[in-house]
C-alpha cells in the first residue's frame, strides 16, 4: 500500500509485517522489505547496502540509480524511493513506554519540552531524528552527533536542520509525520533535503 504525507514529495510504500511463529523478528522484517521492493520496482529487486551499511537498490544483478530508505518496527515496514542521488529518511515505530527514558539522549532541552507537551510527542520527535539521521548520513563523512547536529523543528510546519559542530545551518530539511493507528499506535515519519549546495 501507499501512505501519503500531504507535502512530501516522495511516495512512500508500507505493508504489515504478518506475524509468524515459525520465522524469526529478523525473517519477518525482511519478508516485508523484499514485498515493498517488489511492489515498488518489480520481482527483480534486491537491496544491498554500501559499506556504511546504507541500503542500496539493485534490479537484474544491477545497480540501479536510485535512492531508498527503509525502515520498520515489529508490525510495519516502509519503503522511500527517490530517483538518483536524494537526501531523504524515514523511519516507522511503535508506541512504547521506553521512549520516554531514551529521548532525553537524543533531544535538546528545548526540542524535549516542546515534543513532550504534543500527542504522542516523544514517538514523533524520536522518528523524526532517526529520519533525520538517515537522510543526513550519506552527506558527511564524520560521525553525526544527534543531540546537537541533527535539530527538530519547534513549531508545526518548520524545517527541521543539519547543522555543523559549531551550530550553524547547513541545509534545512522538510519534516513530515503521520499517526497510523492499526494494528498498534505506530508513527510514520518522513524528512528530505530541501536543497544541497
Amino acid at each position: 500500500m501507499k501512505i501519503e504525507l500531504p507535502g512530501f514529495p516522495y511516495q512512500i510504500f508500507a505493508t504489515d509485517i504478518i506475524p509468524d511463529a515459525q520465522l524469526t523478528r529478523h525473517e519477518r522484517e525482511e519478508l516485508a522489505v523484499n514485498t515493498l521492493l517488489r511492489e515498488a520496482f518489480g520481482n527483480e529487486a534486491r537491496r544491498v547496502h554500501d559499506e556504511l551499511g546504507a541500503p542500496l537498490l539493485q534490479i537484474g544483478g544491477k545497480r540501479v540509480d536510485v535512492t531508498i530508505t527503509l525502515s520498520h518496527s515489529p508490525h510495519m515496514a516502509a519503503l522511500c524511493p527517490a530517483e538518483g542521488k536524494a537526501s531523504i529518511g524515514i523511519d516507522i515505530e511503535a508506541e512504547r513506554p521506553q521512549l520516554t527514558r531514551v529521548t532525553p539522549r537524543i533531544l535538546t532541552p528545548e526540542e524535549l519540552d516542546f515534543y513532550s507537551n504534543l500527542p504522542h510527542g516523544l514517538l514523533r520527535a524520536w522518528t523524526l531524528k532517526e529520519a533525520l539521521f538517515k537522510a543526513c548520513r550519506p552527506l558527511t563523512d564524520e560521525a553525526i552527533d544527534y543531540t546537537n547536529q541533527l535539530g527538530l523543528p519547534l513549531q508545526e510546519g518548520a524545517d527541521a536542520e543539519f547543522r555543523d559542530m559549531h551550530g550553524n545551518t547547513l541545509f534545512s530539511l522538510g519534516c513530515f509525520s503521520r499517526l497510523l493507528t492499526a494494528p498498534v499506535t505506530t508513527m510514520l515519519s518522513a524528512v528530505y533535503a530541501k536543497s544541497i549546495d
